[in-house]
């Protein structure tokens, strides 16, 4: 009640001391007012304090300019009254506003004064029971927009405690010693060790549409026995109107001890989800009569309109939109782009921004795979013929027309096409590889190596998943069939003629650079070494980044990542490989230099042999993921054989999204789907991203220092770097703009 009062009470002061400061005359903002009292018009304002001083100037006796002055005066009062009335409301709409961080204060004060010592920390809280828990100022949860400059809504969760567990299971109460960056969160805790006992503390709900994207932003921390605890958002919807989880928590299953800790997540609004409302779960304790202590601060909605960079000083540009699911591209010149349309087998040419009115070529594909790589080689002397511009293609090929099944398919292809001397099309097909193919898992990246050579990443074509397997030496059977163009990165002249046997000398065993693989989007060679690179899909688990010598084994269908696939309970009673194949010690297993033991999607691989954006990315990794539309940047030690990985991965392999979010370039790339299918290096430095779902292709660039100094990473950075009073939630929006 106390604040309330207070607020009144500054309100009639803030009306006061406003009535004395438009009385000045001649402050310009009133004295360009006008005003019309009764109908009546009277001097403006400049004119009456004009009429008054020649009145102070004047003889008393002259009545008709003293009868002007008591006018000019009295018209001027009325702009006054009116004005001070303006403002006073103002004022008081600012206070109401303020209403509620004045009792934070006021209960922070009470709180100081009956201080609350709990078995895990010595903090001063304020006890609350029952229901609503609306004096509990923290956390709030904030939604952001990252096109904007400001906050484009700040809500106040007014936590809700609908199973009366405050008080009964939870003590709740604001702890006003320790939070994310300023010394107010909220804490849970509960003495009970059954594993079953979570808080179910619910948060203000905001209307949302489906198919918008959001990132989760929450901060947690938690003492030595909390156990199981977790944020998650939960959605309602409209037409059961039931609220149900939408999102895995963020952070997952956590247990502590821990110390204050952000964690990131992404949100893909469900169909029939009008409303999303944030849910605390504080886990219960480790040992019986012990707190589990678990406090909770600051949590953002951020919502993501577009890609966006987590270097502020870079920024995405679109390049082109509307294609139709591109998966591929490659560079003929500066802003001259060819891109593969996946499932309608086109070569679409972006020249300057603007598409060709036709496609250079429409060729006929297996739609479940479809176009998949494309490479250029310019000015190319073959066979004695004059320099030319070949561009090679590796796709799933169909009989006669576009078809769906496998029916029609007749087999993965390599090709050798000419752009025609007016550029309009790929001439003069030649087959240069005829592989076997697969109802998934064919693969996809085709490059030119610096030895001149196209390579080409095929997958396993699901061999090791068919009902009994199709053991093949090339995915690690030692009692399978020879290999025959499945499961590794082959290797052929621009001819098509093969490049030497590194794993034997008969054909195709002759065109394996490395084998053992399951199904790999992306390679390309080191600027500086001039060693392969590739990224690999597992399952469910066990995605990589390699490092691929003449040899190479990836190990598949034997291990996954770092694990061994008969460890794997999908697998049980498999008939798995029982060891790793070597052709004679010619082949060689190499452990992965990352693995996410959650997949991810891993696609494109580039490194970026430009300095475009500082020497900080110049010649380092990037990498595209399917599952999150992100891209992540690895830097490499001196000899360049590993990535240099922040210190909670020294195992090489993340275990948890959080482990990722230090290694997070740009995210966002989504619509309904996430999707970074390719990426590639321009003649002008910068990395192009293809976004498949999207049908757009992007370019980051560098962007000004001032370009937007309030885009997303940046004002997350203001937000949570501001005075303890202002950086939790109290945020001043005429102060960001």
């Amino acid at each position: 009640m106390f604040p309330k009062c207070r607020n009144i009470y500054l309100g009639i002061i803030n009306i006061v001391l406003v009535s004395f400061h438009v009385g000045i005359c001649h402050a310009d903002l009133f004295c360009r007012l006008t005003l019309r009292i009764r109908e009546i018009s009277v001097p403006t304002i400049s004119e009456s304090c004009q009429i008054i001083q020649n009145w102070r100037l004047a003889d008393n006796s002259d009545r008709n300019l003293k009868l002007d002055t008591r006018r000019s005066m009295a018209g001027l009062m009325a702009r006054i009254l009116a004005v001070t009335i303006i403002a006073a409301n103002i004022v008081l709409s600012v206070q109401i506003f303020t209403v509620y961080n004045e009792a934070h204060a006021a209960t922070s004060d009470k709180a100081s004064s009956n201080a609350l010592s709990t078995t895990a920390t010595d903090n001063s809280t304020s006890k609350t029971k029952g229901k609503n828990i609306d004096m509990l100022a923290n956390p709030e949860f904030i939604i952001l927009d990252n096109q904007s400059r400001v906050a484009t809504t700040g809500l106040i969760s007014f936590w809700g405690d609908s199973l009366k567990q405050c008080g009964h299971i939870f003590t709740c109460t604001n702890n006003y010693t320790t939070g994310w960056k300023d010394k107010t969160s909220l804490q849970l805790s509960t003495t009970r060790s059954d594993n079953k006992t979570w808080s179910y503390i619910t948060g203000k709900e905001i209307d949302v549409r489906p198919n918008e994207q959001y990132e989760f932003v929450t901060h947690m921390k938690l003492n030595e026995f909390a156990r199981e605890s977790q944020i998650l958002v939960e959605g309602f919807n409209e037409s059961s109107e039931d609220w149900y989880e939408i999102t895995p928590s963020c952070p997952e299953v956590t247990n502590g001890p821990l110390e204050w800790h952000e964690f990131r997540c992404e949100i893909t609004i469900p169909q029939d989800i009008t409303q999303i409302r944030p849910v605390l779960y504080a886990g219960y304790s480790s040992q019986k009569n012990k707190d589990a202590v678990t406090l909770f601060d600051s949590l953002y909605l951020i919502k993501l309109n577009g890609p966006i960079l987590t270097d502020a000083h870079l920024k995405t540009e679109l390049v082109y939109k509307g294609l139709d699911r591109p998966v591929s591209m490659a560079f003929l010149g500066p802003d001259d782009i060819l891109v593969l349309e996946n499932h309608k087998g086109t070569v679409q040419r972006i020249v300057n921004g603007v598409r060709l009115e036709r496609p250079l070529l429409d060729v006929n594909v297996a739609v479940h795979d479809g176009l998949l790589g494309v490479a250029v080689a310019k000015n190319v002397t073959i066979n004695g013929l004059h320099p030319r511009t070949y561009v090679f293609l590796y796709f799933t090929e169909a009989k006669n027309q576009d078809h769906e099944d496998d029916n029609n398919t007749i087999g993965n292809r390599l090709y050798r096409y000419e752009l025609s001397e007016n550029g309009t099309k790929l001439v003069n097909p030649k087959l240069l590889l005829n592989l076997p193919f697969g109802a998934t898992h064919n693969g996809g990246p085709v490059t030119i190596g610096p030895d001149n050579n196209v390579y080409i990443a095929v997958g396993e074509l699901s061999y090791a998943d068919r009902q009994p397997p199709l053991k093949n030496k090339a995915i690690n059977y030692n009692n399978g069939f020879d290999p025959d163009g499945v499961s590794g990165i082959l290797r052929v002249t621009m001819d098509g003629k093969v490049v030497g046997g590194i794993l034997g000398y008969t054909w195709p065993l002759n065109l394996y650079y490395g084998y053992g693989i399951r199904n790999s989007f992306g390679m390309d060679f080191d600027p500086i070494t001039k060693k392969l690179w590739i990224t690999d899909n597992g399952p469910d688990f066990g995605d990589e980044i390699d490092l691929v010598e003449p040899g190479f084994n990836g190990g598949w269908a034997y291990i996954s990542g770092t694990m061994r696939m008969a460890n794997d309970s999908n697998y049980a009673d498999y008939p798995l490989p029982l060891g790793l194949v070597d052709f004679n010690g010619k082949g060689k297993y190499s452990a992965p230099k990352f693995t996410w033991n959650h997949t991810i999607g891993p696609t494109a691989l580039k490194f970026l042999n430009s300095d475009k954006y500082g020497k900080e990315y110049e010649n380092d990794i990037f990498v595209g993921e399917v599952n999150n539309g992100r891209i992540y940047h690895f830097d490499l030690n001196q000899n360049r054989t590993e990535l240099t990985l922040p210190s909670s991965i020294t195992d090489k392999i993340a275990t948890t999204d959080d482990q990722l979010q230090s290694l997070i370039f740009a995210k966002g790339f989504r619509s309904v789907l996430p999707d970074v299918t390719d990426l590639d290096v321009g003649p002008d430095g910068y990395l192009y991203v293809v976004a498949m779902n999207e049908g757009k292709i992007f370019k980051i660039v560098p962007g000004q220092p001032n370009d937007d100094p309030y885009k997303l990473e940046s004002f997350m950075h203001s937000l949570t770097s501001l005075p303890g009073e202002q950086s939790n939630g109290n945020i001043k929006f005429n102060d960001k703009r």
